[in-house]
């Protein structure tokens, strides 16, 4: 049977399907416009409720209109593919996309402020190389997974990287956090086997203990601060050498 592709007629059995499966009403927001927009989408055929609740969907495109993509709405959609989200784009939901190994990004939309818990979990082909600048990474396993990633700075603005939520990106070779950074949850970058090289510009409040654990190619941390200042050092890190002190260069 051909898929159906999302118009006004299909767009509430979309949404059904999507809200069923996320146990929300509020899985996908858009505001005044956006059923007039839904022709953007397009692709693999269309998309189609069944596809929605079967997780068999293609390659899609979503209006610039969307500013929201709730919880579980594309979770486990392991064959989607978007060249990119919305350019209005501000949220994206809890599981949003966990799951989606196909989902090879190179961008997020630079107004994304909000990436609750396990929204990337597991988007094995995602291949970011930054990360919008005031994007909020203090949840939970947002990018757990992700072997494709490859940022190399922490958003200007962030405060806090959550628990595990870069953990398993094996491609980071080397992280900078910048002054703003108040607290590295432990886990944060758990197992990222890749990196090698991470310097901190501003003293943070808090290192977890593990937040570099299983980083076993990780030799080199620059911090600007004095030895004890922040406590748990090596922060997992093994084999790593700290260069307190380090004003750049």
């Amino acid at each position: 049977m051909a898929k159906r592709v999302i118009d006004e007629n299909s767009l509430t059995a979309v949404a059904d399907a999507i809200r069923a499966r996320s146990g929300t009403t509020d899985a996908l927001r858009y505001p005044e416009g956006f059923v007039s927009a839904i022709g953007a989408i397009s692709g693999g055929g269309g998309i189609s409720a069944e596809d929605i609740a079967k997780r068999t969907i293609g390659k899609i495109t979503l209006p610039d209109s969307m500013t929201e993509i709730g919880r579980f709405a594309f979770a486990y959609c392991d064959a989607l593919v978007m060249d990119k989200l919305p350019d209005n784009l501000t949220f994206v939901g809890m599981n949003a996309f966990i799951g989606c190994a196909s989902l090879a990004l190179k961008e997020l939309p630079s107004g994304v402020g909000t990436i609750q818990q396990y929204a990337f979990t597991g988007c094995t082909a995602l291949a970011l190389t930054e990360l919008p600048p005031n994007v909020n990474v203090s949840n939970l396993q947002i990018f757990k997974g992700c072997k494709a990633l490859r940022i190399s700075r922490m958003p200007e603005n962030a405060t806090a990287v959550g628990n595990q939520a870069f953990a398993d990106c094996t491609s980071i070779t080397e992280m900078t956090f910048p002054s703003a950074m108040k607290t590295v949850h432990v886990n944060a970058f758990a197992n990222c086997t890749g990196l090698t090289n991470v310097t901190f510009e501003g003293t943070p409040t808090t290192i977890g203990n593990t937040a570099f654990t299983g980083c076993t190619n990780l030799t080199t941390i620059n911090v600007p601060w004095a030895e004890g200042a922040v406590a748990n050092a090596p922060w997992g890190a093994v084999n790593a050498a700290i260069h307190y002190g380090y004003t750049g260069g």
